[in-house]
């Protein structure tokens, strides 16, 4: 039974692992550039981090069987660990320091089968 669960688990892992990976292509082609993928610290962690223009984009990655179960997966725990993750990126970032004000905006990418992504901009 054990074997069972972890096998679920790793397939789950897969899946999560293949939509991030499929969020950051289709917004690389949507002219984003990717600054960093799967940043963790111990405050939170953010699946995708890009840039496009002057602005800095935090974003969750949901992958779910439909896309309105993706829609309202995203926690209000959630939120408040990638953004306080997102706070310690921006303070320990040398690179954005020097830039000056850069905006921030936190979106969501909800991905399903056999339906094209949606983006959702400042989706917290």
């Amino acid at each position: 039974m054990n074997v069972l669960k972890n096998l679920n688990k790793n397939t789950t892992y897969r899946k999560g692992r293949i939509a991030e990976l499929c969020a950051a292509l289709y917004l690389i082609c949507k002219g984003y550039q990717l600054i960093r993928w799967r940043y963790k610290n111990k405050w939170g962690e953010i699946d995708l981090i890009m840039k496009k223009g002057n602005s800095i984009y935090f974003i969750e990655v949901k992958y779910r069987s439909k896309i309105y179960n993706g829609l309202y997966s995203i926690t209000p725990k959630q939120k408040v660990r990638i953004r306080n993750a997102a706070d310690v990126f921006m303070q320990k970032s040398n690179k954005y320091k020097n830039i000056g004000m850069l905006s921030c905006q936190f979106d969501a990418l909800i991905l399903a089968p056999w339906r094209l992504p949606i983006h959702i901009k400042n989706a917290f």
